[in-house]
């Protein structure tokens, strides 16, 4: 887990555009010397293969999917 207080994480990470926040997953690993590098990092949204309630939101109307997508 990382925090983005005082930082610029979310920005290059590329979770916060334009100040606005999109979800999203990322996964991080730490070498032998200590440094931390991105290993890869994937935004929820529609069509995505992390859960199913968009398509419940979908089907109830309750949600703009263009809202979310990146």
């Amino acid at each position: 887990m990382v925090s983005s207080k005082d930082n610029q994480f979310l920005e290059e990470m590329g979770f916060l555009k334009d100040g606005r926040m999109y979800p999203g997953l990322a996964l991080l690993c730490k070498n032998e010397a200590g440094e931390m590098a991105s290993h890869g990092r994937r935004g929820f949204g529609p069509g995505d293969n992390f859960g199913l309630l968009w398509h419940v939101f979908d089907l109830a109307g309750v949600w703009e999917a263009d809202e979310y997508s990146q």
